[in-house]
Protein backbone atom coordinates (compact mmCIF):
# COMPACT_ATOMS: atom_id res chain seq x y z
CA UNK A 1 0.00 0.00 0.00
CA UNK A 2 1.34 3.74 -1.58
CA UNK A 3 -0.04 6.70 -1.67
CA UNK A 4 -0.26 9.21 -4.16
CA UNK A 5 -0.87 12.74 -3.67
CA UNK A 6 -0.79 14.68 -7.36
CA UNK A 7 -1.58 18.31 -8.62
CA UNK A 8 -2.99 19.25 -12.04
CA UNK A 9 -2.70 23.12 -12.39
CA UNK A 10 -4.63 25.36 -15.09
CA UNK A 11 -1.11 27.71 -14.62
CA UNK A 12 1.84 27.34 -13.44
CA UNK A 13 2.76 25.92 -10.46
CA UNK A 14 3.10 28.91 -7.60
CA UNK A 15 4.59 27.99 -3.99
CA UNK A 16 1.34 27.36 -2.05
CA UNK A 17 0.48 24.68 -4.76
CA UNK A 18 3.61 22.88 -3.81
CA UNK A 19 3.13 23.19 -0.72
CA UNK A 20 -0.51 21.56 -0.32
CA UNK A 21 1.03 18.80 -2.28
CA UNK A 22 3.38 18.26 0.20
CA UNK A 23 0.87 18.63 2.98
CA UNK A 24 -1.20 15.89 1.25
CA UNK A 25 1.45 13.70 1.04
CA UNK A 26 2.16 14.13 4.63
CA UNK A 27 -1.81 13.14 5.05
CA UNK A 28 -0.84 9.90 3.26
CA UNK A 29 2.17 9.03 5.30
CA UNK A 30 0.66 5.96 7.01
CA UNK A 31 0.20 4.15 3.48
CA UNK A 32 3.87 4.44 3.12
CA UNK A 33 6.19 5.16 5.78
CA UNK A 34 9.35 3.74 3.55
CA UNK A 35 9.93 7.10 1.28
CA UNK A 36 8.80 10.04 0.41
CA UNK A 37 9.30 11.73 -3.08
CA UNK A 38 8.12 14.08 -5.58
CA UNK A 39 8.24 15.22 -8.87
CA UNK A 40 7.62 18.81 -10.06
CA UNK A 41 6.98 20.51 -13.78
CA UNK A 42 6.29 24.28 -12.53
CA UNK A 43 5.59 25.44 -16.04
CA UNK A 44 3.04 22.32 -16.79
CA UNK A 45 1.66 22.90 -13.60
CA UNK A 46 2.12 19.19 -12.54
CA UNK A 47 2.93 18.31 -9.13
CA UNK A 48 3.35 14.10 -8.56
CA UNK A 49 3.87 13.19 -4.73
CA UNK A 50 4.22 9.35 -3.75
CA UNK A 51 4.74 8.00 -0.37
CA UNK A 52 6.16 4.44 -0.86
CA UNK A 53 5.74 0.97 1.01
CA UNK A 54 8.90 -0.91 0.21
CA UNK A 55 7.67 -4.37 -0.89
CA UNK A 56 8.87 -5.56 -4.50
CA UNK A 57 12.03 -3.75 -4.98
CA UNK A 58 14.17 -2.42 -2.06
CA UNK A 59 16.65 -0.33 -3.48
CA UNK A 60 17.01 3.26 -4.19
CA UNK A 61 16.14 2.16 -8.21
CA UNK A 62 12.62 1.58 -7.47
CA UNK A 63 12.10 4.98 -5.75
CA UNK A 64 8.65 7.24 -7.13
CA UNK A 65 7.45 8.90 -9.02
CA UNK A 66 9.76 6.89 -11.42
CA UNK A 67 10.95 8.54 -14.66
CA UNK A 68 11.30 6.72 -17.79
CA UNK A 69 11.13 7.79 -21.19
CA UNK A 70 9.57 11.25 -21.25
CA UNK A 71 7.02 9.16 -18.61
CA UNK A 72 6.39 9.95 -15.14
CA UNK A 73 4.48 7.66 -12.70
CA UNK A 74 3.20 7.65 -9.26
CA UNK A 75 1.82 4.26 -8.64
CA UNK A 76 0.21 2.03 -5.88
CA UNK A 77 -0.38 -1.53 -6.00
CA UNK A 78 0.79 -4.86 -7.42
CA UNK A 79 0.99 -6.25 -11.06
CA UNK A 80 0.24 -10.09 -10.54
CA UNK A 81 2.58 -12.26 -12.62
CA UNK A 82 5.09 -8.40 -14.15
CA UNK A 83 7.64 -10.64 -14.72
CA UNK A 84 6.03 -12.53 -17.55
CA UNK A 85 4.82 -8.64 -18.95
CA UNK A 86 8.79 -7.77 -18.48
CA UNK A 87 9.90 -10.42 -20.40
CA UNK A 88 7.59 -9.87 -23.11
CA UNK A 89 8.82 -6.01 -23.51
CA UNK A 90 12.34 -6.88 -23.27
CA UNK A 91 11.95 -9.59 -26.44
CA UNK A 92 10.95 -6.20 -27.83
CA UNK A 93 13.79 -4.39 -26.88
CA UNK A 94 13.20 -2.85 -23.36
CA UNK A 95 15.72 -2.47 -20.89
CA UNK A 96 15.40 -2.32 -17.17
CA UNK A 97 16.84 -1.13 -14.60
CA UNK A 98 14.90 -2.23 -11.58
CA UNK A 99 13.30 -5.19 -10.36
CA UNK A 100 9.67 -3.16 -9.47
CA UNK A 101 6.33 -3.80 -11.43
CA UNK A 102 6.00 -0.19 -11.52
CA UNK A 103 8.93 0.01 -14.08
CA UNK A 104 6.91 -2.92 -15.71
CA UNK A 105 3.80 -0.28 -15.94
CA UNK A 106 6.08 2.61 -17.26
CA UNK A 107 7.48 0.13 -20.10
CA UNK A 108 4.00 -0.97 -20.99
CA UNK A 109 3.04 2.65 -21.27
CA UNK A 110 5.82 3.26 -23.23
CA UNK A 111 5.42 0.61 -25.72
CA UNK A 112 1.52 0.32 -25.81
CA UNK A 113 0.29 3.80 -24.70
CA UNK A 114 -2.69 3.78 -22.91
CA UNK A 115 -4.08 0.33 -24.01
CA UNK A 116 -1.29 -0.97 -21.38
CA UNK A 117 -3.96 -2.04 -19.31
CA UNK A 118 -4.90 -4.31 -21.54
CA UNK A 119 -1.73 -6.55 -20.54
CA UNK A 120 -1.69 -5.84 -16.90
CA UNK A 121 -3.35 -7.83 -13.80
CA UNK A 122 -3.53 -6.80 -10.75
CA UNK A 123 -4.62 -4.11 -7.93
CA UNK A 124 -3.43 -0.94 -8.93
CA UNK A 125 -4.05 2.76 -9.04
CA UNK A 126 -1.80 5.00 -10.84
CA UNK A 127 -1.02 8.98 -12.03
CA UNK A 128 1.13 9.06 -14.86
CA UNK A 129 2.33 12.56 -16.78
CA UNK A 130 3.50 11.98 -20.23
CA UNK A 131 4.83 15.96 -20.81
CA UNK A 132 1.47 16.91 -22.46
CA UNK A 133 -1.44 14.95 -20.70
CA UNK A 134 -2.05 13.17 -17.75
CA UNK A 135 -3.53 10.11 -17.47
CA UNK A 136 -5.59 9.05 -14.14
CA UNK A 137 -5.75 5.10 -13.82
CA UNK A 138 -7.70 2.45 -12.08
CA UNK A 139 -7.85 -1.62 -11.82
CA UNK A 140 -10.49 -3.65 -13.38
CA UNK A 141 -11.96 -4.12 -10.30
CA UNK A 142 -11.36 -0.96 -8.20
CA UNK A 143 -9.40 -2.82 -5.52
CA UNK A 144 -6.86 0.65 -5.42
CA UNK A 145 -8.47 4.14 -5.58
CA UNK A 146 -8.09 7.08 -6.63
CA UNK A 147 -10.06 10.13 -5.82
CA UNK A 148 -10.10 13.72 -7.94
CA UNK A 149 -10.90 16.83 -6.50
CA UNK A 150 -12.59 19.52 -9.00
CA UNK A 151 -11.19 23.24 -7.75
CA UNK A 152 -10.72 26.50 -9.13
CA UNK A 153 -7.39 26.39 -9.93
CA UNK A 154 -7.45 22.66 -11.02
CA UNK A 155 -7.64 19.33 -9.92
CA UNK A 156 -5.88 17.48 -7.11
CA UNK A 157 -5.70 13.40 -6.77
CA UNK A 158 -5.31 11.47 -3.68
CA UNK A 159 -5.14 7.71 -2.63
CA UNK A 160 -7.65 8.62 -0.21
CA UNK A 161 -10.65 10.75 0.24
CA UNK A 162 -9.78 12.27 3.36
CA UNK A 163 -6.25 13.40 2.53
CA UNK A 164 -8.09 16.06 0.07
CA UNK A 165 -10.88 17.12 2.66
CA UNK A 166 -7.88 17.76 4.88
CA UNK A 167 -5.99 19.70 3.05
CA UNK A 168 -7.57 21.81 0.25
CA UNK A 169 -8.91 25.14 1.66
CA UNK A 170 -11.87 25.68 1.50
CA UNK A 171 -13.37 22.49 2.70
CA UNK A 172 -14.81 20.48 -0.08
CA UNK A 173 -18.81 21.22 0.51
CA UNK A 174 -20.75 18.09 2.45
CA UNK A 175 -23.60 16.66 0.53
CA UNK A 176 -26.01 15.61 2.60
CA UNK A 177 -27.98 13.38 -0.24
CA UNK A 178 -25.88 10.73 -0.30
CA UNK A 179 -25.76 9.60 3.78
CA UNK A 180 -29.05 7.82 2.73
CA UNK A 181 -26.98 5.49 -0.03
CA UNK A 182 -24.13 5.40 2.77
CA UNK A 183 -26.24 4.07 5.36
CA UNK A 184 -28.43 1.47 3.53
CA UNK A 185 -25.08 0.24 1.92
CA UNK A 186 -22.08 0.67 3.70
CA UNK A 187 -20.76 2.73 0.84
CA UNK A 188 -21.10 5.59 -1.68
CA UNK A 189 -21.02 4.65 -4.75
CA UNK A 190 -18.65 5.30 -7.63
CA UNK A 191 -18.86 8.19 -8.92
CA UNK A 192 -20.01 10.09 -6.17
CA UNK A 193 -18.96 10.80 -3.01
CA UNK A 194 -19.52 12.75 0.23
CA UNK A 195 -18.39 16.18 -1.61
CA UNK A 196 -20.17 17.16 -4.78
CA UNK A 197 -16.49 18.50 -5.99
CA UNK A 198 -14.53 15.26 -5.63
CA UNK A 199 -14.87 11.49 -7.41
CA UNK A 200 -14.21 8.51 -6.91
CA UNK A 201 -12.79 7.03 -10.00
CA UNK A 202 -14.79 3.61 -10.97
CA UNK A 203 -13.29 0.48 -11.73
CA UNK A 204 -11.25 0.20 -14.72
CA UNK A 205 -11.11 4.01 -15.20
CA UNK A 206 -8.92 5.81 -17.87
CA UNK A 207 -9.24 9.59 -17.42
CA UNK A 208 -7.45 11.49 -19.47
CA UNK A 209 -6.36 15.32 -17.45
CA UNK A 210 -5.06 18.42 -19.41
CA UNK A 211 -4.90 22.04 -18.53
CA UNK A 212 -5.86 21.00 -14.85
CA UNK A 213 -9.09 19.42 -16.08
CA UNK A 214 -10.45 16.24 -16.94
CA UNK A 215 -10.83 15.70 -20.59
CA UNK A 216 -12.49 12.36 -20.81
CA UNK A 217 -13.26 9.85 -19.03
CA UNK A 218 -13.77 6.08 -19.79
CA UNK A 219 -14.26 2.33 -18.80
CA UNK A 220 -11.61 0.36 -20.61
CA UNK A 221 -13.14 -3.14 -19.04
CA UNK A 222 -16.50 -4.41 -18.24
CA UNK A 223 -16.99 -8.05 -17.32
CA UNK A 224 -17.47 -10.94 -19.61
CA UNK A 225 -21.47 -11.63 -19.38
CA UNK A 226 -22.05 -14.64 -18.34
CA UNK A 227 -23.37 -17.48 -20.23
CA UNK A 228 -26.84 -19.03 -19.74
CA UNK A 229 -27.09 -22.86 -18.63
CA UNK A 230 -28.01 -26.04 -20.36
CA UNK A 231 -31.19 -28.26 -19.83
CA UNK A 232 -32.82 -28.63 -16.39
CA UNK A 233 -31.10 -27.48 -13.15
CA UNK A 234 -30.50 -30.51 -10.67
CA UNK A 235 -29.49 -30.43 -7.57
CA UNK A 236 -25.24 -31.98 -6.99
CA UNK A 237 -25.78 -35.11 -4.87
CA UNK A 238 -22.88 -35.18 -2.18
CA UNK A 239 -21.41 -37.89 -4.01
CA UNK A 240 -20.97 -35.38 -6.78
CA UNK A 241 -18.64 -33.00 -4.86
CA UNK A 242 -15.89 -35.43 -3.86
CA UNK A 243 -12.88 -35.15 -5.71
CA UNK A 244 -12.25 -37.82 -8.09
Amino acid sequence: MCGIFALFSKTPLTDELIRLGRAGMAALEHRGPDARGEFVDRDAGVFLGHQRLKIIDLSEKAAQPMGKAGLTIAYNGEVYGFRAVRRALEEKGEHFLSESDTEVVLSAWRYWGPDAVDHLDGMFAFTLWDGAEAWLVTDHFGEKMLYAATTPWGLAVSSELDALRRTLSPTPRFDAEVVDEFLALGYVSAPRTFYPAIVKLPPASRFCVRGGEIRSREQYWMPPEPEPGRGPVRPIPDSGLDPI
